[in-house]
């Protein structure tokens, strides 16, 4: 049995086909694009929820710092406390030697 003799397809035509068979076609292209996307989304979610973490942390620690923060202060506001009370007794301690003073 002879072999039949395909016909000489033009150069452009036979390009385009050899094109056509290269590619995936636009329902596999859709398919892969429609992948990388999740694919994106998903690597967007994770770096997301890593600095939701971080935040959540620095948040945690601004929280404890203002706290101790506060506290020291508050203990800072109580030794400045005594310290002027001290100095308002010495002062009050020597206005009154002053006073017995003039009196004698």
């Amino acid at each position: 049995m002879p072999v039949p003799k395909i016909p000489d397809l033009p150069t452009t035509m036979y390009s385009k086909l050899k094109a056509e068979l290269a590619s995936d076609g636009p329902v596999e292209t859709s398919i892969k694009e429609t992948d990388e996307a999740g694919d994106a989304t998903m690597k967007d979610a994770k770096e997301w929820r890593e600095t939701e973490k971080e935040l959540q942390q620095a948040t945690e620690d601004l929280g404890k710092a203002s706290h101790k923060a506060a506290k020291d202060l508050q203990q800072g506001t109580k030794q400045l406390q005594k310290g002027r009370s001290r100095a308002a007794q010495k002062i009050e301690q020597e206005l009154d030697r002053e006073d017995d003073n003039r009196d004698t």
